[in-house]
């Protein structure tokens, strides 16, 4: 009966997680990042400087988040309005993380559990939950810090 529970519950979360309101270009994308991660007004040129861009680019983008309603302008500068994390992506504090790190977050803890379960008492059934649980972690974290590489390698792209 918990693990029916456990099974809803981490689909309800993966489902509440994958929601993205709008599509943005790649350039859209890294200027929208940015601005999440400084969570604070910042200026068309501080922008362009961060990220290597030119300034007529970055304000072009920047019409374009506005009019999508995820930038606002404000007398020092621009600040994200609404926080929309990429795709895959969730925010903790001004932080993006890839939700699979957090999946494997969660295996790790079911992996150390099975396998207290496991040495204390021997079973097929403790084993497999056990070899289940830590192929899950493994996958969602090598998964999960190719996501943030790649966040990243997109922004030096640009660069």
């Amino acid at each position: 009966m918990t693990f029916l529970k456990l099974i809803l519950v981490t689909y309800y979360l993966v489902g509440r997680m994958s929601l993205i309101a709008e599509e943005l270009s790649s350039t859209e994308k890294t200027i929208y990042v940015y601005l999440i991660e400084q969570g604070k007004p910042t200026g068309v040129r501080d922008i362009a400087r961060a990220l290597n861009m030119p300034v007529s680019t970055v304000h072009y983008n920047l019409r374009k988040l506005m009019e999508k309603n995820l930038v606002v302008k404000t007398i020092e500068g621009y600040v994200a309005r609404k926080i929309n994390p990429p795709e895959g992506f969730i925010l903790i504090g001004y932080n993006l993380v890839p939700r699979l790190l957090l999946y494997a977050a969660f295996y790790f803890g079911t992996t150390i559990a099975s396998a207290i379960l496991l040495f204390t008492y021997w079973s097929i059934e403790r084993l497999m939950l056990f070899l289940l649980s830590l192929i899950a972690f493994t996958v969602f974290l090598i998964e999960g810090v190719q996501a943030r590489k790649a966040l990243y390698r997109r922004r030096k792209k640009l660069e």
